[in-house]
């Protein structure tokens, strides 16, 4: 069939696993980020930042992204690679870069944003931690989630593997899925079994 050759092995099962990361970076911050920084007062855990402005830091995350989406959608539509002896590292194509840059700076926000600069409650915190979730919503995410989301019906031309791929794209985002809403609740049991048994008891992660 023409849709078999469309596309290696390789790159379904590339677009599978990328599918999973994207999943448990988004889903995590989404899930936890607000508990994190705003947790019920009877768990014990550091409130870092009041329940008003928790809610703020991921309102601000939202509206950059949506400003950043097109902006990032159009410049990738619009990017050309060679390879030359100037480039850091010679990616070829107009999506696959923004994808590799996005995913580096992906990886060092997502981190950054479980440390924020005071152990307690702080404007510090939120402006911090709105920073952060600036540039991992607006910035990198967008880079990764934006042209990677363009990439398949680059890579499949015809219905047949269109379809092929997407069941790819599909099971990724399922696994990813499940992935963030088990893994958590286990590293959480296992790290700090004292605030997961009030926060089960409690039934939600609000304040």
């Amino acid at each position: 069939m023409a849709g078999k050759s469309e596309y290696r092995l390789i790159e379904g099962v590339a677009l599978f696993l990328a599918c999973i990361g994207i999943q448990i970076n988004s889903e995590v911050l989404a899930q936890w980020g607000f508990y994190f920084y705003s947790p019920a007062v009877n768990t014990g855990q550091t409130i870092y930042v009041a329940v008003g402005l928790a809610g703020a830091i991921f309102i601000l995350g939202l509206l950059t992204d949506a400003a950043s989406d097109p902006i990032v959608g159009l410049w990738s539509d619009k990017t050309r690679t060679r390879p030359s002896w100037r480039r850091i590292v010679p990616i070829r194509g107009r999506r696959r870069p923004f994808i590799f840059w996005g995913s580096i700076g992906l990886t060092f926000t997502g981190i950054a944003f479980w440390y924020p600069p005071v152990n307690g409650t702080s404007v510090a915190n939120f402006i911090y931690a709105s920073v952060i979730i600036c540039f991992h919503s607006a910035v990198f995410f967008t880079m990764v989630a934006i042209p990677f989301n363009a990439l398949g019906p680059e890579l499949a031309r015809s219905d047949e593997a269109r379809v092929r791929l997407g069941n790819w794209i599909a099971g990724g985002m399922i696994v990813g899925l499940a992935v963030a809403v088990v893994l958590p609740w286990i590293l959480i049991e296992v790290l700090d079994p004292v605030g997961c048994n009030v926060f089960c008891r409690t039934g939600s992660g609000s304040a």
